[in-house]
């Protein structure tokens, strides 16, 4: 298994984003609404977060809100949405409860960061969105430098290697 990572910016089309880097601060709303769209999940209904005590999109990006506001951190960017094609098989594989398992402990990877996701079942491949809070519950900034992306794709692939085969690809898409 290899995971190919990609960055891709934001089509200024989307009308969840006009802005490069969701700089503005209804950014956060917009993007956890689209993760969250329950017209996008259907039978495997894959949703959650990390570090959040809330699960209604708009309570959710409130509550990133604050802790921005927490450490007066509203400037600059405000969430990363990433996108990862994990495709369909691995569900003929594993069952919904163990993804959210390993898909959580992937999640992990970044410590004290807030993160909403859910899996996309509206297109040929399944996909898990995730946002990650531009602000750590302790204050500081998320590093997404290559070390970190790189030390996350290395957490991907050991975590769910063994649920591909040898020459299968995973897609990671970061949209900045």
């Amino acid at each position: 298994m290899e995971t190919v990572f990609l960055k891709k910016p934001v089509n200024t089309k989307n009308s969840y984003n006009k802005q490069k880097n969701y700089q503005n601060s209804g950014d956060v709303g917009r993007v956890i609404n689209y993760i969250m769209n329950k017209d996008k999940r259907s039978e495997l209904d894959i949703s959650g977060g990390i570090y959040l005590i809330e699960n209604e999109p708009s309570l959710i990006a409130s509550e990133m809100g604050k802790v921005k506001e927490l450490y007066k951190k509203q400037n600059s960017y405000q969430i990363k949405h990433f996108c990862l094609y994990v495709g369909n098989e691995i569900f003929q594989k594993i069952t919904k409860k163990k993804f959210i398992k390993i898909f959580e402990k992937t999640l992990g990877y970044f410590k004290g960061i807030q993160i909403a996701y859910a899996l996309h079942e509206n297109t040929d491949t399944y996909h898990v969105h995730f946002a990650l809070n531009t602000v750590s519950i302790y204050g500081s900034r998320l590093d997404l430098s290559d070390g970190m992306i790189n030390g996350f794709i290395d957490k991907i692939n050991s975590n769910f290697k063994k649920y591909y085969d040898e020459n299968e690809s995973v897609l990671l898409i970061l949209y900045y």
